[in-house]
């Protein structure tokens, strides 16, 4: 019987996905990971603000799907 690999944010009791939310919630606090567990995929969503020499910031909207073999 072939036996089914748990999705990859769910390895090692999720201890990759704490690690990976922790570093982008630091370095982009307008991105939330989000789980669609029926498809099996992560995705970060929301935005992230650049800002011109002259200092006016810009947002942009961010939408990453990470693959199903990630990482």
């Amino acid at each position: 019987m072939h036996q089914m690999r748990k999705p990859w944010y769910l390895q090692d009791g999720g201890a990759r996905l704490a690690q990976d939310r922790a570093c982008i919630a630091g370095a982009f606090p307008g991105l939330t990971y989000q789980i669609d567990e029926a498809a099996g995929l992560v995705f970060l969503d929301g935005s992230i603000t650049l800002v011109a020499e002259c200092g006016v910031p810009t947002p942009i909207a961010v939408r990453v799907v990470f693959p199903v073999d990630y990482p």
